[in-house]
C-alpha cells in the first residue's frame, strides 16, 4: 500500500499542525431549537403539580424539602439515553424537590419499579 504524502510534504504537515482547533459548542443547534418546547413542558409540569413535589407520596421515607439556593426541578422519569425523547413530553416529566431528586438519582431502578415504568426501551 502506498504511503500518504502528508508525512513527507512539509506544507501539509504545517497545515495539519496549524489546523483549526475550534471548541465544540456546548449545545447542538437541534437542542437549542427545542428550548422553547422545553420551556412549555416546564410550565405544563409546574402547573400540573401545583408547585408541590410529585415524588412526596411515592417516596414517603424521604422528607420533602427545599435546599438553600435550589428550587423545584423538572425531572425526566428515565433520563440518560432516554432524555432526548422524554424532555419534551410532559407526561414523562415530574416536578421534584432537590431532596427527592437526589434520592431518585441514587435509586433510579427502585423509583421506576414503584411507578411501574420500564427502564429498557
Amino acid at each position: 500500500m502506498k504511503r500518504s504524502r502528508i508525512r513527507t510534504d512539509p506544507d501539509k504537515v504545517r497545515d495539519w499542525i496549524n489546523r483549526s482547533r475550534k471548541p465544540l459548542p456546548s449545545m447542538s443547534n437541534r437542542r437549542r431549537s427545542n428550548l422553547v418546547g422545553r420551556a412549555e413542558v416546564r410550565r405544563v409540569v409546574t402547573d400540573r403539580a401545583g408547585g408541590c413535589c410529585e415524588y412526596a407520596e411515592i417516596i414517603p421515607e424521604v422528607r420533602c424539602g427545599f435546599l438553600p439556593g435550589r428550587g423545584m426541578e423538572v425531572d425526566e422519569l428515565r433520563g440518560g439515553s432516554f432524555r432526548s425523547s422524554e424532555w419534551l413530553d410532559p407526561d414523562r416529566c415530574r416536578l421534584v424537590c432537590p431532596v427527592h431528586h437526589d434520592w431518585k438519582s441514587a435509586n433510579k431502578r427502585e423509583l421506576l419499579s414503584r411507578l411501574g415504568v420500564q427502564l429498557e426501551g
